[in-house]
C-alpha cells in the first residue's frame, strides 16, 4: 500500500512524503518511508510538436507545459530569437499563432513563467520554417472536415465581381478570414453565412493587389478545445489590356520615384502603418474601404488620397535659398505606381517638377508616374522617361543599344521642348540622328 500526500510552501517547495507498506497477507513485513521533491512546472513541447507554417496561411501550435496546479497560473513570452512576421506568442495559452507573411527559418526562445513565485522559469528554443505559398503548399494546409467545395476564380485586374467560398467546416467554428495575410474586414470586404461555412468576398477586396498569385486563408476554431483548424487556397490576378484601375487614380503600374527600390527579400510582406494603413512591402499603400486603409477620394477638383487615419496626402510650400517659394510635392506608391500630390492635397497629373529630386516627371491620373518612352498629344514630341526612376531623359542617351538626343536647354515659348527628342536633324554638338532619332553611327 503507498500512500502519498503532497505539500507545497514554507522551506518544503513540492515536497512529497508517505509511506510504503508490504504485506503477507494481513501481517506487516516492512514499512518504508518516502520522502521526495516534484520538479517545478514546464514546457514539454519538443521541436517535433512544431510543423512547417505555410506564407499567408494562418497557423496555431500550443506549447505544452506540464502543470498540474489549478491554483498555480502559467504565462508565456517570447525571451529571445524571432518569430516570422505576422506571428506571436500568445501569452495566456502559450500557443503560437498568426498567418505568416514572410517565409525562412526562425529560431526563438520561449520562456513561461508561474504565478507562484517559488517555482523556476522554464524555457526551451524552437525553430520554426515558413514555406512558400505554392498551391501545393497551400492546398496541403487545409485540414479534413474543412475542404473547400466552392473556390475563388482567377480574376484580371480591375475586377468588380464578387465570389463564392464554400468550405466544409462548421459555420460555428469560423473566426476569420486573410487575403495575403491581411485579416479582411467582415461587412466590409465579405459577409458570411452558414451552409456549411459560405464566404462571398467582394470583387473590390479581390483585386486590390497587384498580378500575380494571391493566397486566402481562413480560420476555424473548434468548439471543444479551441483548436486552430484552417482551409485555403490560391487565385491569380492577371492584368487586363496592361493598363490599371482607371479614372480613380488608384491603378496598378510599374513606375518607382527613384528614391528607394524595393528589397526583394522584402516582396509580398504586408506591414501596419497608423497613419497610412495597410502597406505592400513592394506595392506601397494598399487602398481599400473600410477601417484600416486608405482610399481615394474624389471632388468637383479632382482626386484625393485618405490616409487611414483620416489625414490627406500633400505637399507642402517650401522656401528656396533666393527667399522665393515653391509647391514642393509629395510622392506616395499606391497599390504598385507612384503618385505626385501638391500642397493642396490634390493628385497631379501632366508633367510635375520635383524640386528636391531636381527633376521632371509625367504622371498619369489612371496609372500614376510614366516610364520608357511617351509622346505626348499635345505638343506632338517624344520623350524618354528613364526606367524604374521616371526622371525625364535630356542629352544623350543610350537606349536599346542607340544613341537618341534629347533637348537639354530651357527655352523659349514656342521653341523646342525641354526633354523633346531630336529627330532628322544635327544636335546641338554636330551629330545627325534619323527619322527615327537614333543617331547614324556617322562621326561629325
Amino acid at each position: 500500500m503507498l500512500r502519498i500526500k503532497s505539500k507545497v510552501g514554507g522551506a518544503y517547495k513540492n515536497e512529497i512524503s508517505g509511506t510504503l507498506t508490504i504485506k503477507s497477507g494481513d501481517k506487516p513485513l516492512m514499512v518504508l518511508s518516502l520522502t521526495g521533491t516534484l520538479g517545478d512546472p514546464g514546457i514539454i513541447s519538443t521541436q517535433d510538436e512544431i510543423p512547417d507554417a505555410v506564407q499567408y496561411v494562418p497557423y496555431g501550435i500550443i506549447i505544452r507545459n506540464n502543470n498540474k496546479y489549478d491554483w498555480n497560473k502559467v504565462s508565456y513570452w517570447l525571451e529571445s530569437g524571432t518569430l516570422p512576421a505576422g506571428m506571436e506568442i500568445r501569452q495566456e495559452s502559450g500557443e503560437l499563432y498568426g498567418v505568416p507573411t514572410e517565409t525562412g527559418t526562425f529560431t526563438f526562445t520561449v520562456c513561461m513563467e508561474s504565478s507562484y513565485y517559488q517555482f523556476m522559469p522554464s524555457r526551451k528554443t524552437y525553430t520554426i520554417t515558413v514555406v512558400e505559398n505554392t498551391d501545393a503548399n497551400v492546398e496541403g494546409a487545409t485540414d479534413p472536415g474543412y475542404e473547400l467545395t466552392r473556390r475563388v476564380q482567377d480574376i484580371t485586374t480591375n475586377s468588380n465581381e464578387a465570389q463564392l467560398m464554400i468550405s466544409e467546416g462548421a459555420y460555428d467554428e469560423f473566426v476569420d478570414i486573410f487575403l495575403d495575410g491581411v485579416r479582411l474586414q467582415p461587412g466590409v470586404d465579405y459577409t458570411s453565412e452558414s451552409g456549411s461555412t459560405r464566404i462571398t468576398i467582394k470583387g473590390e477586396t479581390l483585386g486590390r493587389f497587384e498580378s500575380g498569385t494571391h493566397t486566402l486563408g481562413i480560420e476555424f476554431r473548434t468548439k471543444d478545445h479551441h483548436v486552430l483548424k484552417r482551409a485555403a487556397q490560391n487565385y491569380r490576378i492577371t492584368r487586363r489590356g496592361g493598363s490599371g484601375n482607371s479614372g480613380n487614380g488608384g491603378g496598378s503600374g510599374s513606375g518607382s520615384s527613384g528614391r528607394s527600390k524595393s528589397n526583394a527579400a522584402a516582396e509580398s510582406q504586408i506591414t501596419w502603418d497608423p497613419k497610412k494603413g495597410y502597406i505592400h512591402a513592394l506595392t506601397g499603400i494598399i487602398t481599400g474601404a473600410g477601417s484600416g486603409y486608405s482610399h481615394w477620394q474624389q471632388d468637383e477638383k479632382g482626386w484625393k488620397l485618405i490616409y487611414a487615419d483620416g489625414t490627406t496626402a500633400g505637399g507642402y510650400m517650401a522656401e528656396q535659398e533666393d527667399k522665393t517659394t515653391v509647391e514642393q510635392i509629395l510622392w506616395e506608391k499606391v497599390n504598385g505606381a507612384w503618385y505626385a500630390f501638391g500642397a493642396d492635397g490634390y493628385l497631379k497629373s501632366g508633367w510635375v517638377y520635383d524640386y528636391q529630386l531636381n527633376s521632371w516627371y509625367s504622371v498619369s491620373v489612371d496609372t500614376g508616374m510614366r516610364e520608357g518612352w511617351y509622346g505626348d498629344e499635345q505638343d506632338g514630341q517624344t520623350y524618354y522617361l528613364e526606367p524604374q526612376a521616371g526622371r525625364l531623359a535630356v542629352g544623350w542617351k543610350y537606349i536599346d543599344n542607340l544613341w537618341y538626343y534629347f533637348n537639354a536647354v530651357i527655352s523659349a515659348p514656342g521653341s523646342r521642348p525641354y526633354g523633346a527628342m531630336y529627330r532628322k536633324e544635327m544636335t546641338p554638338d554636330g551629330y545627325y540622328v534619323n527619322d527615327t532619332g537614333a543617331w547614324n553611327g556617322i562621326e561629325k
